[in-house]
């Protein structure tokens, strides 16, 4: 807003440029004008007060009153997502949706929400049969890896069995009589269970991980003749991969949270790219980048848990016509290549998402020369929250105990080291960041 002394004509100020001492009106009017900053803003803020999303902290409780809304106690951010959804669950009352919303306000976890009943096992009435949508015949559409309400557990897909006992689990069950219990599903008909994620998903956007090539010396066609060993974690050690959290709270209708978009480890079987429940894009990204003029913050991320950023030229775009489709295998990789069967082929991932390692096959010394060298990669991993050595972004301060810092950037892709910045750093005599 315009200040009070310059919206005064111009030849009151040029009036008290003159005066002696200069400035009177202008001081004056600055005393006037600190008031009417402050009215004006007490008025900007009554007027945010009148909405959910924009109004204090202590004004939630009474806009709750005015909707009926029952007092709760915690975060603020969990207080006003509840009132702000008070209609919109009350209209849905009842339903799967509602009961994840009102979950994820109340906690921020992810959450998937089943009707128990809906896994009872049953059998069909010869003369009631309830036919599949369109009127064929009761599982005309279904196949040997279907798993069939009131038949057994298929065997044969590794990826579908891995659901057994989780919180998307396909198969049927006999009633569970007994009584609800926490960390116990009791499949029955007026049960329902409610699942949670209490481990949040955190990104690492980009690290250089330690990579180490080796040669197989197969002469087999399709196999891969370079094998390029890949540990996740920057100092290889052990790491539990998870994926992100896709579940949209606001999205309306709203949807339930669905199949491989919670923030849970990986599972294996399901990353297998020829298996017929495995869902690999679902957890795994292929992306490529210009490795020659690269800029970290045009570098497109997926939403999905774990990512491999291959370097141009020696990998062609993901839309050009020379662009090879990558397979992706979940495995054991304690041994890694000797521990697999079959054996990597050319262009195939295996992915252990356990103690976060992987193995890239190729069929050139240059591609996986490109690969140690320039291989980027995206990774997820759980954490009940900001505790211990989490990557943040800090402010970099200028100053440390009043005394001027000594700044020493790291960047690998300027050969600007950790090695180096740490060279001689005992000889500094001020504070280094």
């Amino acid at each position: 807003m315009k200040p009070l002394y310059d919206r005064l004509p111009e030849i009151y100020r040029v009036k008290d440029e003159e005066q002696h001492p200069p400035d009177q009106l202008k001081n004056y009017l600055a005393i006037i004008q600190y008031i009417f900053d402050a009215i004006h803003e007490n008025i900007e803020s009554l007027y945010d007060d009148l909405f959910i999303e924009t109004c204090d902290d202590w004004v939630i409780p009474y806009i709750g009153d005015l909707l009926g809304t029952s007092h709760l106690k915690g975060d603020p951010w969990t207080l006003r997502a509840d009132v702000a959804d008070t209609i919109a669950l009350r209209r849905r009352k009842g339903t799967l949706a509602s009961i994840e919303r009102l979950t994820y306000n109340l906690t921020q976890w992810g959450i998937h929400a089943v009707e128990l009943r809906e896994n009872l096992v049953w059998n069909q009435h010869l003369n009631h049969q309830r036919p599949d949508i369109g009127g064929n015949p009761p599982y005309a559409s279904a196949t040997r890896f279907t798993p069939i309400r009131g038949g057994t557990v298929t065997l044969r897909d590794p990826a579908m069995l891995s659901l057994l006992n989780t919180p998307f689990d396909p198969f049927s069950h006999i009633a569970d009589l007994k009584p609800p219990a926490l960390g116990n599903i009791r499949y029955n008909l007026p049960n329902l269970a409610i699942f949670l994620w209490r481990l949040k998903d955190y990104r690492v956007k980009f690290t250089k991980p330690i990579l180490e090539v080796k040669t197989t010396g197969t002469v087999e066609p399709d196999e891969a003749t370079h094998i390029v060993r890949l540990y996740v974690h920057p100092l290889a050690e052990p790491i539990r991969l998870f994926n992100t959290y896709q579940f949209d709270p606001d999205k309306d209708p709203p949807v339930i949270t669905q199949l491989d978009e919670t923030p849970s480890p990986i599972p294996t079987a399901r990353l297998t790219t020829n298996s017929e429940a495995g869902r690999p894009k679902k957890y795994v990204a292929i992306n490529t980048y210009d490795r020659n003029s690269f800029n970290i913050n045009y570098l497109d991320i997926s939403e999905v848990g774990l990512q491999l950023n291959l370097p141009e030229p020696e990998f062609t775009k993901t839309d050009s016509p020379d662009w090879k489709e990558w397979t992706i295998r979940g495995e054991n990789l304690c041994a890694w290549e000797t521990g697999i069967q079959p054996p990597l082929k050319d262009r195939e991932i295996v992915i252990d998402p356990i103690i976060g390692r992987i193995l890239i096959g190729v069929s050139s010394i240059e591609e996986a020369t490109a690969l140690e060298n320039h291989l980027l990669l995206t990774y997820t991993y759980g954490a009940v929250g900001l505790v211990g050595a989490h990557p943040i972004s800090r402010t970099l301060p200028q100053k440390w105990n009043d005394e001027p810092v000594v700044v020493k950037r790291v960047n690998l892709f300027s050969g600007n080291t950790l090695n180096a910045a740490l060279d001689n750093i005992q000889n500094e005599i001020s504070p280094v960041v």
